[in-house]
């Protein structure tokens, strides 16, 4: 730790010592082909080694990203690979928007009950 007045500066990452070690740790790898624009999901994310990807306690924060370009099985996971997670949040507002629109004008649609529903909930 390098000195800045009178606050320590830290560096990230990993030190000088643990680089060589760096390939025994785990890191999250793509476990399927996905085309861009798709959804990252637990099924096509993977923990293995080498460690050279992200760290395994970042797979919460990829899980629900979309992919930027397209990725082959055995890619480590980066940041310059996923988009954030507020684009997503926007797709699924849109979606959730649009369904709604549907379901009100299924509604309003003289008879219509969905299956499994009843009139006094719907």
């Amino acid at each position: 730790m390098e000195q800045s007045g009178r606050h320590p500066v830290r560096a990230y990452g990993p030190a000088e010592a643990e680089k060589p070690s760096m390939r025994f740790r785990r890191s999250i790898y793509r476990a399927q082909d996905v085309k861009a624009g798709r959804v990252l999901t637990r099924e096509n994310l993977r923990i293995i080694r080498p460690g050279f990807g992200f760290a395994p306690r970042h797979d919460e924060n990829l899980l629900g990203r979309r992919v930027n370009q397209d990725l082959a099985v055995g890619t480590a996971m980066d940041w310059a690979l996923v988009g954030s997670r507020r684009e997503v949040e926007q797709v699924m507002l849109t979606e959730t928007r649009l369904i709604s629109l549907f379901s009100d004008r299924l509604r309003r649609h003289r008879g219509y009950t969905p299956r499994g529903a009843t009139d006094s909930g719907w």
